[in-house]
Formats: C-alpha cells, structure tokens, sequence
C-alpha cells in the first residue's frame, strides 16, 4: 500500500479532447460577443474545485496521486481518495480510479472532474486507454471559458485524439442558469483531422421554443471553411412583399467557393443571386450573378445584373484589372438597388486596365465602355495608352517631368465624332523651399493632335499647342500661445499661385472627355479649369488663399483649421466648352472651409462658396458631429447648391446601455419637400443573443409624375456563438452607408 500522495507516473500520450464551438457551415461570419455583450454575461464558476496541483510532469508523463493506492496481483492499481491525474496542464480528478499497467486502461467514478484552463467537464465515470488516446465518459457537463459555452450529453467517446463523438448532447452560449437558446442534438460527431464536424436531429430553441429543426448538419471547426447551408433571411418591402432567403455556400476549393442564395419574393418571384470568388497566387476576383425570371411586378420581364471585378500582378511591376457590370433593364437598379446611389446611377462603366510601374516612369494601357441608364451616351475609350514620369522631386533643384496620352475614341451613336487624339504635356520647375517657405515657378507646354474619322467643323485634323507659366508661392508662419491653458502652436500660411496660358482658340476642336471642373478652394490652385484634354482655358490670373490652423504643442493635434481664398482675373476669358464665350468677371467666387476639432467628441465642418456679384451664396456644407464612442454618435448635415439641392440630414447611433441601442437616419430634401430616405431601429442585447428591427422608407424616384416611396422591414436575431438569423448585411450596409458603423 502507497500513502497519500504517493505518485505513479508513466512514460505515455493523455488526450481527454475538447469541445469545439459550433459554427455557421462556410463563409457566413459566427457572431462573436464584443466587450460590452461580454460583460452581460455571469461568469462561469468551476464544475467543482480541483485540488490545487503540488507537481509538475515531465513531457507527456501521468502523474497519478490519491489518498491510498493499492497494486493488485493483476497489475493494476486501485487507487481512492482525492484521485487526482495530471499530464501538463491537464488534470482529471475522482473518488476512486482503477489504472491497468498492462493496457494503460484508467476507469475513474465518483465525482469525475476535467479542466485543462479552457474547457471544464463532468461526469459520473469515465474510462481511459492512454495509450491510445481513446476514451468513454457518461453524463457530461461541459464549459467553455473562452467563449462562454456549456452543454451537457448522455455520452462522450474519444476514438482518437482528433476524434470525438457525443450523445444527445446540448450546447448553448447563455448563462448557466439562464439558457434563452439551445442548441441540441441525438448526435455529434467532432474531427479535428478533417476539421469538419457533424450532428444529426438538430433543434434549436430560442426562449424554449423549437424554432428550427435539421435532419442534417454539417459545420466546420474553427475557421475552416465548408459547403453547407447557411442559415435564412427575412424581411418585407412594399416593392418586393414578403423576402425569404436560404444561402448555399459551395467551398469549390481551398482558394475558390461561391454563395447561392435563392430568394422568394412575394410580388415577384423567386430570385437567385449567385457569388463566385477566387484567389490565386497573382490573382483575385468576385463575379456576381443575379437573375429573377418572369418578374410579376415587371410584365413578366427576365430580370438579371452581372458584375465581375478582377485585380492581377502577373508579373513584377505589372498590375491588372477588371471591372464589367451590365443589367438586362434599365429598372433594374430602381428596383433592387435598395439604396439612394444605386437609383441615381446614370451609367454602368465597364473598364479594363493593365500598368506597368518602373522607378521613373509608368505606362498603362485602358480600354472603357459604359452601358447608359439614363441620359446621353459617352464616348468609349478602345483603347487609351498613357505613358508619364515619375522622377523624384529634389529641393532647390530642376525637375522634369511629362505626362502623354494616346486615346482612340469610339461611340455608339454613329453619327457622333469618333478618332485619335494624343496629347503630350512635358514640363520643368524649379521648386526652392525650406522650412518658412516655398517658391515654385514651373513651366509648361501642352500639344494635341487630333485625327478624326469623318470630318468635324470643316476638317478631320486639328492640333493645339498651348504654352502654360505658374508661380506657386507660400510662407508659414507661427507663434506660440494659450488658449485654456492648453499651449498651442498657432499658424498663418498665406499662399498666392499665379498662372498665365495664353488664349488658343478652340471652338473647332471636338469634346470626348471634358467639363468644366468644379468649384472649390483647392481647385483654386489648379493649372486648368477643365477636366479631360479637349480644352485648355486661357488664363492670367492671381490666386490668393490663407490659411490658419492651431495645434496643441504637447501632442500635435490640430485643433482648428480654417481657409479662405479667391481668384483674381486679369484678363476675360474666352475658351468655353461649345466655343468661345467671354467671361468678363474679375473675380471668382470666394471659397472659406472651417475645420474645428476640439476635442475627440466634438467636430464642426462648414465649405462655403460666395459669389461676389450677386452677393449670395452658392454652395453652403454644414455638417456637426458628436462621437463619444463607436456606440455613441449623432450627427447634423446640411447641404445647399443654388439652383439644384438643399438637404439636411440628422444621424443617431446612440447605445442607451449595455442590452439598448438606437439608431436612425434622415435624409429630407428641403428643394423638393420630401424624403430622400429615412430608416430607424434598435438593437436589444443579452449575453448570448441580439435582436435588432429596422424600418426604412426611400425615395425611388418619379413614377409617371409622383413621387415614388418604398417602406421596408428588416429584422434580425442574433444567437452569439452560433450564427445569425434575418437581413445582417443589409442592415449592416445601410448603417456604413450613413456613417454609423
């Protein structure tokens, strides 16, 4: 006979397994508590106190200690009292434990206890061959410490140390005593070689309800991905009626797998959108497939939306891409764009890009089609070939540079212009700077040539020459000072750009890519007041800006900024888009910006645009914002443009507490008297589940002279753990889209 604490120790492998987290089968993302749902949780107390360990193994040895040990003729050992088994830090203790040292056969009862600092367990009696890391332990309890689970089965049987088998076995992620969802099932099947698990005669509970039954389940452990079902969508729509959706996830390969998703729509149909992605070693794509055939809301009509996007790197210095939508109906965004973007797209480009990147110089060959939805068609680009430096700009030193291009333009409308055009735009500057100021004179010259296919304006070539001077000048000076007592660094930047490009005239010349670029304070400072190269605008001008900012000495954080500038004519100008339209102004609009950021709650920004001679504001942007934290936001818009909108918008996201969060949206267009969109919703948390409902109204557009509006419902149930229920993405997207995620 052995006293107390005697030990035994063998030279063998001890794996008593553990449970794995059950998860959504394939790419839909298990939802994960965040720190705040973390703390509605109780924690998770031990099974039962393990007696604390006195010694440690070496390697895989077992140490055995008890009370008693008594070794019978047999060979094996009887050992009783405070059993307790350890390997590293795995520890399995009992009443009473038999070990035979012939078939390392360990039977243990009375009060089986398990924990290795992540899973706990229970049980009545377990038997034990360690040798071949099998086993046998009847009425487990098991916990999960790191994700808060626990459940409880007839039978636990290890077959090997990747392989583990429960019956009628439960798992949850609610509190012990508070199970508001429940997973079971007759039978669970874990291997961690294939990394696959399975279960059979599935029912989850949620608030002790059945609400869902599967013969079948497949789910992969960990992050595994695998082909399976995932779990349903629902929602309800004015313009769709009642949604239902059941994905497919369809794990192709290691780097390739697609998501099917059928989705029945009360008013219109069944529609399937289809997601194939892939990735390779140079290589990277998604295609996207949507197809609702013989649409009841649309006469029938075979609705359908393609998009495949593509990025490459074939070889070093080489970059690819692609990027191809096309819809069968011009509707088709009206009707399943769900979004304000989505229903003011005019066009859908299609465009294909291969560059070359050296130290110096980059070369890139473009080919660019639209589909039109609505409006005029553009010009497509078969093909465009730029070519341009890229040398490193020194101080105080001259620096070259050129940017070409060679452009063959096509349209659909033959009756439209179509040819050649190249541009070539070398240049030179001498930038000397320091850190109080900078001087940059820089000259330029710009030569077009362009080779029609039928004549335009009396002739099929044309050319431009066009010589460009500017002198960009700035000085930085600062002081310092307190406000608050806080120390600042206080800052004035004035800056004044001088550009001169003589009048060329070209009223002749045909227009493929070019408007008029948009007003703004930094396009003040820009050498062409015209996007594209089909024109040049003649200048002398003088732009003249000041800027002040304050920074906090003590961590560099600008605190405020604000600029105002103008533009100073000293001569009309002439060249317009249609021809050659005198401008007479001897000023441009006054443009002020304002950026104040107190502190890391409060920021105000305001764009303003002010015409001298009519004296009224063109454009006015207001917007302030209040974030306490990434679950504490509000926000207030405004936004005006003369003549073409005037929309404010107010945003909340706002959690009241750990279990209640608000958030809405409002977008009104003040112009025209009515939403633009609007949605509002909460989110309800416990420990281990979520619900969040939203309503959403937008505005669709004009459907025979009245407004058109869609109201939708989106709800959501979250079971954290295991996997959500309803529209997460939607619901998800609309919050990112407003700023509120």
């Amino acid at each position: 006979m052995l006293t107390r604490k005697s030990k035994y120790i063998a030279g063998c492998g001890f794996l008593l397994g553990s449970l794995t987290i059950l998860t959504n089968p394939g790419a839909e993302e298990v939802v994960k508590p965040t720190p705040h749902e973390n703390s509605l949780c109780k924690p998770i107390p031990a099974l039962i106190a393990l007696p604390p360990s006195t010694t440690k193994t070496a390697g895989k040895d077992i140490q055995i200690q008890a009370d008693t040990a008594v070794s019978k003729a047999d060979q094996v050992t009887h050992f009783s009292g405070d059993v307790l088994v350890e390997q590293l830090n795995k520890r399995l203790a009992s009443d009473v434990a038999d070990f035979d040292h012939k078939t390392e056969v360990l039977n243990a009862s009375g009060n089986v206890r398990y924990d290795d600092g992540q899973v706990q367990f229970s049980g009545s009696s377990a038997r034990m061959q360690l040798s071949k890391d099998q086993g046998h332990i009847e009425d487990v309890t098991y916990r999960m410490l790191s994700n808060h689970a626990s459940g409880q089965a007839e039978n636990l049987y290890m077959d090997s140390s990747k392989q583990l088998r429960l019956q009628q076995a439960t798992y949850t992620t609610c509190d012990l005593n508070d199970t508001d969802w429940l997973l079971s099932a007759s039978k669970i099947n874990l291997d961690n070689e294939s990394r696959q698990g399975t279960a059979k005669h599935v029912v989850i509970k949620f608030q002790h309800v059945p609400f869902l039954y599967l013969p079948y389940l497949r789910f992969p452990l960990g992050d595994q991905r695998m082909s399976g079902l995932l779990f349903p969508g629902f929602g309800n729509s004015d313009a769709h009626g009642v949604e239902l959706s059941l994905p497919f996830y369809w794990n192709i390969a290691a780097n390739r797998d697609a998501t099917i998703t059928p989705t029945f729509l009360k008013k219109r149909g069944t529609k399937v959108d289809t997601e194939f992605r892939y990735l390779n070693a140079q290589s990277k794509g998604t295609i996207e497939l949507q197809y609702l055939p013989d649409d009841k809301e649309a006469n029938n009509l075979n609705r359908q939306y393609y998009h495949w996007t593509h990025q490459a790197t074939p070889l070093a210095g080489w970059n690819a891409s692609l990027d191809f939508q096309r819809v069968g109906d011009l509707q088709y965004f009206e009707d399943f764009g769900g979004g304000l973007n989505d229903t003011s797209l005019t066009y859908l480009e299609r465009r294909g890009d291969l560059t070359y990147n050296q130290t110096n110089w980059n070369a890139s060959i473009l080919a660019q089609d639209f589909q039109i939805l609505s409006g005029a068609a553009q010009h497509q680009r078969l093909p465009q070939i730029r070519l341009q430096t890229t040398l490193p700009e020194q101080d105080n030193q001259l620096h070259y540079a050129l940017s070409s291009e060679w452009t063959q333009f096509d349209h659909i409308d033959s009756s439209q212009v179509r040819g050649q055009r190249f541009d070539a735009m070398p240049s030179v500057k001498l930038p000397w700077q320091n850190e109080a100021m900078f001087l940059i004179p820089k000259l330029s010259l710009k030569a077009t040539q362009y080779q029609l296919e039928q004549a335009y304006n009396g002739s099929d070539e044309y050319s431009l020459t066009q010589p460009v001077f500017s002198l960009d000048s700035g000085i930085f000076l600062e002081r310092d000072t307190r406000i608050a007592g806080i120390g600042l660094l206080h800052t004035l930047e004035p800056r004044l750009y001088y550009l001169h490009a003589p009048f060329r005239d070209q009223s002749k010349l045909p227009v493929f890519d070019t408007a008029v670029t948009t007003a703004s304070l930094s396009n003040l400072f820009s050498e062409n007041r015209f996007t594209g190269l089909d024109r040049y605008g003649d200048a002398n001008q003088l732009s003249a800006s000041l800027t002040t900012r304050l920074l906090r000495t003590d961590t560099g954080a600008e605190l405020f900024n604000a600029s105002v500038g103008q533009i100073f004519y000293l001569d009309d100008r002439k060249v317009g888009l249609g021809g050659n339209i005198l401008d007479t102004s001897n000023r441009s609009s006054l443009f002020a910006e304002i950026h104040l950021k107190p502190n890391s709650h409060w920021q105000f920004d305001t764009e303003w645009q002010w015409d001298p001679d009519k004296q009224e504001t063109e454009v006015g942007t207001n917007q302030l914002q209040y974030r306490l934290d990434q679950d504490k936001i509000a926000r207030l818009a405004y936004r005006f443009r003369r003549n073409e909108l005037e929309t404010r918008e107010a945003a909340l996201f706002w959690r009241l507490n750990p279990r209640w969060q608000f958030f809405a949206n409002d977008k009104y267009d003040l112009k025209e008297e009515h939403t633009l969109e609007r949605f509002a919703g909460f989110q309800y948390d416990s420990c281990c589940w979520a619900f969040r409902v939203m309503t959403r109204k937008y505005f669709r557009g004009l459907q025979n002279g009245d407004k058109d509006f869609e109201d939708s419902i989106y709800f959501e149930l979250s079971l954290k753990g295991l996997s959500s229920f309803g529209r997460r993405k939607d619901i998800n997207s609309f919050l990112a889209t407003a700023g509120l995620e």
